[in-house]
């Protein structure tokens, strides 16, 4: 699946692709996870990054073009998690 490829949550080192774009989604695993990271790869994101909420703050600093929170994550329901993304500048809905 996706994850296996781009997860940092699983010692992966991300992978790019085509696009300058990259998205940085939040997520536990799962056929949910599986499913963004495709959407995320057909809509031209080259770099997915795929984290389970650990290490936030050195991932924002990388500056994804997008970051998707896919709450509830395994150890937060992820509203500290937005904060810090706006924290970091990141809009947050």
């Amino acid at each position: 699946m996706c994850y296996n490829y781009f997860n940092t949550a699983a010692g992966g080192r991300g992978g790019v692709m085509q696009s300058n774009n990259s998205i940085l989604i939040f997520s536990q695993q799962g056929e949910t996870l599986d499913k963004l990271c495709l959407s995320a790869n057909e809509y031209g994101f080259g770099k997915i990054t795929v984290s389970d909420g650990a290490n936030a703050d050195a991932l924002f600093e990388a500056a994804p073009s997008l970051v998707l929170i896919n709450a509830p994550l395994e150890n937060e329901f992820g509203l500290d998690l937005a904060v810090t993304a706006s924290n970091h500048g990141f809009g947050v809905i």
